[in-house]
């Protein structure tokens, strides 16, 4: 599959490093790093993002996390392999990302009362930008037709005190949550993405 365009994180650099401004937003909240990349992969999962999905996956595993609670994470309600923080967490990633398919409010007060009994102000911040900030990227890799499989972890350099890392979709805690990064896709328009 050929990307329609380049990541618009690329296109236009201020959008860059606003994103990279959030993301340490996001570090500093100090949501666990494994937590953080489930709520992520569900959240490309709802979106069909197949960029973020990978991407989430490959980080989960870098993590140590095992792949029946990888595999799991479609199916969590279900699956034994989740602590009672992840599902808190799993629950508004849900909400959050299919606004359109609810006739009841998107996140409603029981719900938030059970996340809030997990996580204080500032964690609850961060795990509530990390699913908004994901789905945007659900958004742009889903529109661009991006198409999962892109090389991590290379090509880091600072921007602030930010981490950016070109090569892939978005990984808000790729270093396990102790450094927020940002990967963006760096293959250009006509370029074939399957061969990586």
């Amino acid at each position: 599959m050929r990307a329609r365009m380049t990541n618009a994180a690329h296109v236009l650099a201020t959008a860059l490093k606003g994103v990279g401004t959030l993301l340490q937003g996001i570090g500093e909240g100090g949501v666990p790093g494994e937590p953080a990349e489930i709520v992520g992969l569900r959240a490309g999962q709802n979106n069909g993002c197949s960029v973020c999905v990978h991407a989430h996956t490959v980080n989960l595993r870098k993590a140590g996390a095992s792949e029946e609670r990888i595999a799991a994470v479609g199916a969590w309600r279900e699956a034994p392999f989740f602590s009672d923080v992840e599902r808190a967490a799993l629950r508004p990633a849900g909400r959050m990302t299919r606004l359109a398919d609810r006739s009841e409010l998107p996140v409603p007060d029981a719900l938030w009362d059970e996340v809030a009994g997990h996580f204080d102000e500032t964690r609850l911040s961060a795990l509530i930008l990390t699913i908004s900030l994901t789905t945007m990227f659900n958004r742009f890799s889903t529109t661009i037709r991006d198409s999962a499989g892109t090389t991590w972890g290379r090509g880091v350099h600072k921007s602030g005190n930010t981490r950016v890392s070109r090569g892939g979709a978005l990984s808000v805690f790729s270093d396990h949550g102790r450094t927020p990064r940002i990967c963006t896709d760096r293959h250009r328009p006509g370029r074939d993405t399957a061969a990586r």
